[in-house]
């Protein structure tokens, strides 16, 4: 091989080692995220893995972090009701606001609150999962765009409990009215022992 030809090798190989590096590092974001999507059907490693995608900011990871909030947290081994929404109480009533002292209007499980710690940029994505869970359309009047109520499989207080904490979010995360803030697995005993 003469030098001319070792250097176009040379060139040839570099480049096609440069590709490969920048492909790999563009595709490596994809694949952390991947990782951590996998940890969420883990209980022990579930809160770790939806924290290290919100700070990704991973937005498909949305739903699978809810889906698995919903597997693993909503019921416990007897199937009872686990208080979701720190903000707000199961009464003979239904659900009704919890006085939280002016420090935020709802208090979220720690796992719901990493799906809100992705901010604004993850909207669409749980409002297309809002949609399509419970059914909802909207309904064009005018100049307003208004919704069909939810459709909920059953009048299971989890699901209309679940449904208002991502109704709570996207209220949060559109309007900046409603305060959002990380409940704790105390105020979470505190209030199981209310019911």
């Amino acid at each position: 091989m003469n030098n001319r030809s070792r250097k176009i090798t040379l060139i040839a190989l570099t480049f096609a080692v440069a590709i490969t590096a920048i492909l790999l590092f563009l595709n490596s974001r994809y694949f952390i995220e991947s990782y951590w999507i996998s940890k969420l059907q883990n209980k022990d490693q579930c809160l770790e893995a939806s924290r290290k995608l919100a700070d990704l900011k991973c937005y498909r990871a949305i739903p699978k972090i809810i889906e698995a909030f919903e597997e693993m947290v909503i019921e416990d081994k007897k199937g009872e009701l686990l208080i979701i929404i720190h903000g707000l109480m199961k009464v003979d009533t239904g659900l009704v606001p919890w006085e939280s002292r002016g420090r935020a209007n709802i208090q979220l499980h720690p796992i719901l609150y990493s799906v809100y710690l992705m901010g604004e940029g993850g909207l669409e994505t749980l409002k297309q999962f809002r949609k399509e869970k419970w059914q909802i359309v909207d309904i064009e009047a005018g100049d307003q765009v208004d919704e069909t109520p939810p459709k909920f499989s059953s009048k299971d207080p989890k699901e209309v409990t679940l449904y208002q904490a991502v109704t709570s979010i996207l209220d949060a995360w559109e309007n900046k009215g409603t305060k959002i803030a990380e409940g704790s697995e105390k105020v979470q005993m505190q209030l199981m022992e209310r019911l």
